[in-house]
């Protein structure tokens, strides 16, 4: 679903962010020689095609080498230059011998996007005897990365120059259930590098961290979930990269997540005990522990009175949830209602317009007369409005009184071409009767 929302709104949405033009990117990159990790696929391979477009000399690097020796071959039947170095970044002695194999055959590094990565998705009792898994991870997150650069960085030093990109996730800044392990090692690297880019930068090498925002990957995994969400592709995603590559700002993130961040620090402790809860009712492990011991969780009390009310809150947001009072809304919708609150403001109006947004078919008046669903409503107010302009001149700026005591308008107007024709019969009737038009505002 959210696939089909355009650009503008996800931007807006915060789902995606803006990238760099060909040529600031060929201006900046030509010339380089660019050293990709995890290019064998999604961002990696998007953003090492993007760069050999802009003349990069680029260096593949990944595990599978007929996806780089594939990708090779794509670049230089499109006049690029490509070589392929296939590495497996969780053998941390293989990535030392790296960095010295691309400073033999290539004498330089100039850029370096350290996109390689590798993600469980596991509730922690699923992972209790299998810590390899966790292993892995942080080998290719953060110690097969860090020992690369450890291999790159004097040469880049002695130059006086180069540029290091960190593909890391906005997990970093808000930790999501279910993904420890990976968003923990992404974020020791991240960390590292923080710590290490003052010492560099002395010597002309600067560092970017780039946190995306959902990435519609092969390494995103094939869960129904993130059909919901709004999200950018792997091209994007590269856009992003390479905007890295020609500005070098020190972080790349959304502004939500940058304001987020000190939101949830402040209220640390009940976005936990809101997770604890939703845990206790999605795991599996969780719900086969309270049905043997139905006793009160530890969880709700530990927390006394405000665990119980916020269990009882949640229990009832489930409810009115259940009984359909509430129903997810798409993102453009809500896109376009805030829209319409900004153009109306804090009016009648407004609110109106957002109703058309979100609850179209729902009903928003009701007397004796019957009731208007939201679009019923809307199309009526603009009949008014077109009526009001064609007939009298109003336009956006002006404002009209309404004196009620006037029966001359009928009660209801369905349509908007009756509506139309019915406002200028009233007010040419109350003119003739009372010797001036006192419909007019």
């Amino acid at each position: 679903m959210t696939e089909l929302l355009p650009r503008p709104v996800r931007l807006l949405l915060g789902a995606t962010s803006t990238g760099v033009g060909e040529r600031r990117l060929r201006e900046s990159a030509s010339g380089k020689v660019v050293l990709v990790t995890g290019a064998s696929s999604g961002v990696g391979e998007a953003t090492a095609r993007r760069l050999a477009g802009a003349g990069a000399t680029v260096l593949l690097v990944a595990r599978r080498v007929e996806r780089l020796e594939e990708l090779r071959d794509h670049i230089e039947n499109g006049g690029g230059t490509a070589f392929v170095h296939p590495c497996d970044l969780a053998d941390v002695d293989q990535a030392g011998r790296l960095a010295d194999e691309v400073l033999d055959q290539h004498g330089r590094v100039d850029v370096v996007v350290s996109n390689a990565g590798v993600s469980i998705r596991r509730w922690i009792s699923e992972t209790y005897d299998r810590f390899r898994d966790i292993e892995k991870t942080i080998n290719v997150n953060y110690l097969g990365p860090a020992r690369l650069l450890l291999g790159l960085l004097d040469a880049m030093r002695e130059q006086g120059s180069g540029h290091i990109v960190s593909v890391a996730t906005i997990g970093v800044d808000f930790p999501p259930l279910r993904w420890s392990a990976y968003i923990a090692s992404k974020a020791a690297f991240e960390t590292w590098l923080a710590g290490v880019a003052p010492e560099i930068r002395a010597d002309g090498v600067t560092t970017t961290s780039v946190h995306l925002q959902l990435v519609r990957s092969p390494m995103l995994g094939p869960f129904r979930m993130w059909s919901y969400l709004p999200g950018m592709s792997s091209d994007e995603a590269a856009a992003i990269v390479a905007r890295a590559i020609v500005q070098r700002p020190r972080t790349i993130a959304p502004m939500w997540a940058r304001v987020g961040r000190a939101v949830t620090g402040i209220a640390q402790a009940p976005l936990e005990v809101a997770m604890a809860q939703y845990v206790r009712r999605t795991n599996p492990d969780s719900k086969r522990r309270r049905a043997q011991a139905p006793a009160p969780a530890s969880v709700t009390a530990a927390l006394g009175q405000p665990g119980r009310l916020l269990d009882a809150a949640l229990s009832g947001f489930e409810t009115v949830v259940s009984a359909g009072v509430v129903r997810p809304v798409r993102p453009d919708r809500i896109a376009r209602a805030v829209l319409a609150l900004r153009a109306f403001g804090a009016t009648p109006a407004a609110a109106a317009a957002a109703g058309v947004q979100l609850y179209g078919d729902r009903v928003a008046v009701i007397d004796e007369l019957g009731s208007l669903t939201f679009n019923e409503l809307d199309r009526c107010a603009r009949a008014m409005a077109s009526a009001l302009h064609a007939e009298f001149g109003l336009g956006s700026d002006d404002r009209v009184a309404i004196m009620c005591r006037c029966r001359c308008l009928p009660p209801r107007l369905r349509s908007g071409a009756a509506q139309h024709r019915l406002l200028r019969e009233t007010a040419r009737r109350c003119a003739r009767a009372r010797g001036r038009n006192c419909c007019r505002p």
